[in-house]
């Protein structure tokens, strides 16, 4: 600015949006991928109905939805129930989203707790 003539500086054009547009938010993503993976390691096709009765298992915090584990802030293991078996489930609490649907050998290392088998 100090010594340069007015005419004489170069303007920096700064885009608005420098990422490419026409991807959609991040929740939309979360979705399109837990879609991918439901039927890739179960063979459910994530409908919209399907897709809210597990966010209202996760979100009611009642049976037959189960807490498994914190990952971060934001970010939880539950497992839902799908057609008489649970099914493992990344959910992001910020969002309100289904991030990713686990294989189910991830439940092997959350057994089931009763009153018989404490912590």
């Amino acid at each position: 600015r100090h010594g340069v003539p007015r005419g004489d500086r170069v303007s920096i054009r700064r885009h608005r949006h420098p990422r490419p547009r026409g991807r959609g938010n991040k929740a939309k993503a979360q979705e399109i991928h837990a879609r991918s993976r439901a039927v890739h390691r179960y063979g459910i096709e994530l409908t919209p109905v399907v897709l809210g009765e597990w966010l209202g298992q996760i979100q009611s915090d009642t049976p037959p939805a189960r807490f498994l584990e914190r990952q971060s802030h934001r970010i939880t293991l539950w497992a839902v129930r799908h057609n008489g078996r649970e099914v493992p489930v990344v959910y992001d609490k910020t969002r309100g989203t289904i991030v990713s649907v686990l294989p189910p050998d991830v439940l092997a290392r959350f057994p089931v707790r009763t009153p018989e088998t404490p912590l």
